[in-house]
């Protein structure tokens, strides 16, 4: 189960880094896929809108590494498929688990970059030295390389360590929602957090405030139909 569950973090982070499409490395991609696959849509592609929410506003710039959202996403997935926890409450939790994955997912690949800029001698020796060896593209495919197994690796262990704890985590979380309607309309108005505070701009917090009171008072709060 990890290691296909692995396969499909590695392929998706491979848009992250190594073939930057742009969108291919998204949430909602990885969300449709795995609705395609698994068969469920409604977990999927909630788990992917709320990811995509949360962290709208991060996006690559200069130095800046987003959160690794594929981690996320894939994880919490993965999470929701293996234990069968496919209502809004449950899938909850797998989303909280797996949300610190993105900021370390983040670091891992910071660590990992400097980890290759030693390639660069080696790209600027035989730069300098041109013969018939001089073969740059094997610098990028031995960085595409330590990449992949370097995340594989650690988003591997992650995965385990959190498919032997959910046991545990799963009746306690059941026992402290059990009174709760928790649907998806409530999580992406939550995780929608993220991308408005970030606009900066007072008039949307109040539009915020207005649409989660018209939610409220019209008994969509009230439902968890999705």
């Amino acid at each position: 189960m990890v290691s296909r569950h692995g396969f499909f973090f590695v392929l998706f982070s491979f848009f992250r880094f190594g073939l930057n499409t742009g969108f291919l490395e998204r949430p909602l991609v990885i969300g449709l896929l795995w609705a395609a696959i698994s068969g469920h849509a409604k977990t999927s592609l909630g788990v992917a809108v709320f990811f995509e929410l949360l962290w709208i506003d991060l996006f690559p710039a200069g130095t800046f590494i987003p959160p690794h959202l594929v981690a996320s996403t894939c994880a919490a997935l993965g999470l929701a498929s293996a234990f069968g926890l496919h209502a809004p409450q449950d899938a909850l939790l797998c989303i909280i688990v797996a949300m610190p994955l993105g900021p370390l997912g983040a670091k891992l690949e910071q660590l990992l970059r400097s980890w290759q800029n030693r390639h660069y001698n080696s790209l600027v020796h035989d730069a300098r030295h041109l013969g018939e060896g001089f073969a740059p593209e094997r610098i990028v495919y031995r960085a595409l390389a330590e990449m992949a197994i370097g995340s594989l690796a650690c988003f591997g262990l992650a995965l385990a360590a959190l498919y032997a704890v959910m046991p545990a985590l799963l009746p306690m979380w059941r026992d402290v929602t059990s009174p709760f309607d928790i649907g998806w309309v409530h999580m992406w108005l939550a995780a929608s957090l993220g991308g408005i505070l970030a606009v900066r701009w007072k008039r949307a917090y109040g539009l915020l405030a207005a649409a989660t009171a018209l939610l409220a008072m019209s008994g969509v709060f009230g439902t968890s139909s999705f």
